[in-house]
This record gives structure tokens, C-alpha cells and sequence, in this order.
């Protein structure tokens, strides 16, 4: 397969890096969130931001915010 790229220009040179948070607490472990698990592993760089940080307008710094989510129904499954 052959990618067409205008001449001195590269296939990537259009990727926009993105600025991550996971919004949870403080001292939790990556493996405690599949994401966080998946984003350490890929040594993919992201910041914690919990209360504090969110109060403060810090979520202005980011382009994606990943918040863990629980299961509320009861349906556990």
C-alpha cells in the first residue's frame, strides 16, 4: 500500500500531540484503572488531577480527560 505525501512532507507531520489527564485520587496505582494501565504501558505521557486541580481551572490544560467511572446500576456486568 502506498501512502501519497507531498513532496518533503512525512505521513506524520500532521499528528497534534494531546495534553491527558485521568481525574483520580491521589496515591492510586495505574493498574487500578484499565486506562491508566494501558497508558503507562504505552509510555504515553499523563497527568493526575483530582478536586483540587479541578476547582483551580486546571482543566483548561487539557485536551482529553479521562474520568473513571463506576457501575451504578447494580447490574455488575
Amino acid at each position: 500500500i502506498a501512502v501519497y505525501t507531498p513532496k518533503g512532507k512525512l505521513p506524520w507531520d500532521d499528528a497534534v500531540t494531546m495534553e491527558i489527564a485521568v481525574y483520580t485520587p491521589k496515591g492510586k496505582l495505574p493498574w487500578d484503572d484499565a486506562v491508566t494501565m494501558v497508558l503507562s504501558y504505552a509510555e504515553i505521557p499523563y497527568e493526575t488531577i483530582y478536586d483540587e486541580e479541578v476547582l483551580s481551572d486546571t482543566l483548561l490544560l487539557y485536551d482529553w480527560l479521562h474520568l473513571h467511572h463506576e457501575d451504578f446500576t447494580g447490574q455488575y456486568g
